[in-house]
């Protein structure tokens, strides 16, 4: 049906709508996009355009563009200017996304879909339609799996004169996500000549794998076209010779020496010439050049040194600053560093917060970038590997005293941090209710209350939100560590039950409405090292939640095989369910994890357990339907019921392994014909019990669902 042919929703449903898909702010100041647009340099990358590569796609049938280079050559800006001129000279609807490793917003293929059906939205009235129908059945995005959000993406640009669909940065996708680059492709493929797919990325060989020709044109940042943009640059901040006291000449000489050294990288360009600049009526022009770092890695440690001795900020200082930035669990603001500045560094020398703001804005010189909203960020990706990674080239450990960060050791520092902060608000103490709460584990804390405290102690939000984050992150509990948790999860202490009361009034503690017990938090977020230190004390490992929860459906849920193990090897039971009649194998099924179905069912869970029915009196039930993992059931289902509906032929695999044949006869190939899961039916059609015991209806149901897909058994 054509977008014009149905009415747009009204503007509240609309609003309602973007609210739900929960986006990124992909259009703020601090975004991505605007901060790449920000880096564009007049006339360069203008041959891009006029290339036959870009003719090529841009004009004919071709799939999808990928533009391809090595880290620093500038693909990200190239993503940022085309996106600006298919809105701006095209007038072209656009829907684009910057992957990026380093925040977990921008990681997935779902946070891409959700921020490209929230840009659709507004052209789209089918989309709009196909939304509210979502919104009004599921109030939750996470309700809604991927492959049905995605399918709205394809209808919806089916109807579209013209779209561009940019992914910038594929390489920064988080890992186990290669599935979706055919569908990427796939995309592109159902219209080419209006739908039009632009990627970018490092020449990855898993990407190399699937973009390639005759669908998809490969357009290289090689050196040849970069060196192009880095001499147009050049002659562009040293255009007024005589205010600079150099000659053309000179001139010559500095865009051959930059060209040279920087292989390749526009990146080495930029910050390089900043330093020349600076330098420039100091120094001697031939002694300033030939001493210009060779490559990424030399260029980063020569620029960290040269601003610790510019802004006399310690090394450690830098280093802790830059631990911070790289690890944290979001982009932080530069007060909240300064905070964790103030409680983990002597702080009488570094003087109030503002200065301790200043000292942190001119301790790496541009290698970390302040937005506009104070939002901190180092200048690209590439500066994190250098500081994460342990093959720097050339560069000698005695010459660079910048260590290669250790990854759990900086979390298990953050986790402490956090952990220390959270105890040391002692104004939470003092301003919650003082009365104690029926629930020992949890104090309610007024909403007026709790905005003010996040005001006045500026690292409490991080602290509450992503401790357990950071905690995850290492394997062994050591003593400190074991002795602060020990400490906040005291219940005569507080700290444990205040931070309760503040997470649950955050979007990360809405995920549920149960009251809990420490060791649900802990196998919750999968802290299994110091979750073993608490069953080793003889802790109760079936403990219930205030939602009749044990930790053992935590776990499952969340697809933490060492907590699962480590509970059932000190007694969980895999049969206690919640108020609600559900089961940890309920969980570990809603979520398609089958390494956790395998786990429990070999424990002795039952595969075919269903949930109690709302009619029996001695269910605790009343609502009409529940939630199991992030999805809205009606009562009375199975394990089986779930992964057969919900297509996880994974964790079918696994559940028919210990299911009696006589339990396939009716309704599991029933619920995936209905539900059109071609390869469950295909799995069940498989067993010989199924085709024996196949019953004429079902034959029926099935081709007339897919006369075409399905060879159904005669009997």
């Amino acid at each position: 049906m054509s977008t014009n042919a149905r009415h747009a929703e009204p503007p509240d449903v609309r609003a309602k709508i973007q609210k739900w898909l929960a986006p990124t702010e992909f259009s703020s100041e601090s975004s991505d996009f605007n901060k790449h647009l920000r880096s564009y340099v007049p006339k360069t990358g203008e041959w891009l355009r006029s290339s036959d590569r870009f003719t090529q796609w841009h004009h004919q049938g071709n799939t999808a563009l990928w533009v391809n280079g090595i880290p620093g050559s500038g693909k990200s800006v190239v993503a940022a200017t085309l996106i600006r001129d298919f809105v701006n000279v095209e007038n072209a609807p656009v829907l684009f996304f910057f992957f990026r490793h380093a925040n977990l917003a921008n990681r997935t293929p779902q946070q891409m879909t959700r921020d490209w059906l929230s840009q659709l939205l507004e052209h789209s009235r089918l989309l709009q339609s196909l939304l509210k129908d979502l919104l009004e059945k599921h109030p939750r995005h996470e309700d809604v799996a991927f492959d049905y959000l995605w399918e709205c993406i394809c209808s919806a640009t089916s109807n579209m004169q013209k779209i561009y669909c940019v992914a910038d940065a594929l390489d920064e996708m988080e890992e186990g996500n290669d599935w979706f680059l055919p569908k990427l492709i796939e995309l592109g493929q159902q219209k080419p000549s209006t739908l039009k797919v632009v990627t970018t990325s490092r020449q990855s060989s898993h990407i190399k794998a699937v973009l390639k020709e005759p669908f998809i044109v490969d357009l290289n940042l090689n050196r040849r076209l970069i060196n192009q943009d880095i001499a147009t640059y050049v002659d562009h901040l040293l255009r007024d010779l005589s205010k600079l006291g150099i000659t053309s000449g000179d001139r010559e000489v500095i865009k051959s020496t930059i060209q040279t050294k920087a292989s390749g990288l526009f990146l080495y360009a930029k910050l390089m010439m900043d330093e020349v600049l600076h330098n420039l009526k100091h120094q001697p022009l031939d002694h300033l050049l030939s001493e210009l770092p060779t490559g990424v890695d030399g260029m980063y440690t020569t620029l960290l040194k040269e601003h610790s001795m510019r802004s006399g900020v310690p090394r450690d200082l830098q280093i802790l600053i830059l631990q911070w930035v790289t690890h944290a669990s979001r982009s932080l603001r530069l007060l909240e560093v300064a905070e964790i500045i103030r409680s983990t560094v002597e702080s009488k020398n570094l003087g109030n917060v503002q200065e301790v703001k200043n000292t942190i804005r001119t301790a790496c010189g541009p290698l970390l970038t302040i937005l506009p909203d104070e939002t901190l960020q180092v200048i690209h990706h590439s500066f994190t590997e250098f500081l994460v990674a342990d093959n720097r080239s050339n560069v000698a450990a005695a010459e660079t005293p910048y260590p290669v960060f250790d990854s759990p050791s900086i979390h298990r520092n953050a986790a402490i941090t956090s952990v220390r902060y959270l105890l040391s608000c002692s104004a939470i103490r003092v301003r919650s209710q003082d009365d104690r709460q029926k629930n020992p584990y949890i104090r309610v804390i007024d909403s007026k209350i709790r905005d003010n405290l996040m005001v006045e102690h500026s690292l409490l939000q991080y602290a509450t939100a992503n401790w357990m984050v950071h905690a995850s992150k290492f394997a062994e509990c050591d003593l400190a560590l074991a002795q602060m948790m020990d400490d906040f999860f005291n219940i005569e202490k507080d700290g444990f039950s205040y931070w309760q009361g503040i997470w649950r009034m955050s979007k990360q503690g809405a995920v549920t409405d149960a009251v809990l017990h420490p060791l649900h938090v802990l196998a919750h977020f999968g802290l299994t090292s110091y979750l073993k230190r608490l069953c080793q004390r003889g802790c109760k490992v079936d403990f219930h939640d205030s939602a009749g929860r044990t930790p053992l459906s935590y776990a499952s849920e969340r697809g933490h095989l060492s907590s699962v193990r480590l509970l059932l090897s000190h007694g969980a039971s895999v049969s206690a369910h919640s108020s609600l009649g559900i089961a940890p194998i309920h969980y570990a099924c809603s979520t398609n994890l089958p390494a956790i179905v395998k786990c429990l069912l070999e424990a002795g869970a039952d595969p075919i357990h269903k949930t109690p029915n709302p009619k029996d009196r001695h269910s605790m039930m009343s609502r009409k339907d529940h939630i199991i993992g992030q999805k809205r059931y009606r009562f009375g289902i199975n394990p089986l019921n779930h992964v057969c509906t919900h297509g996880y032929s994974e964790s079918l695999a696994e559940l028919l392994k210990f299911i009696d044949p006589k339990d396939l006869r009716l309704g599991p190939i029933h619920w995936a014909a209905e539900r059109g899961q071609t390869e469950i039916v295909k799995i069940l059609l498989q067993t010989g019990h199924t085709q024996s015991q196949i019953l004429k209806t079902t034959e029926e149901i099935l081709r007339s669902v897919w006369p075409l897909v399905v060879e159904v058994p005669r009997r």
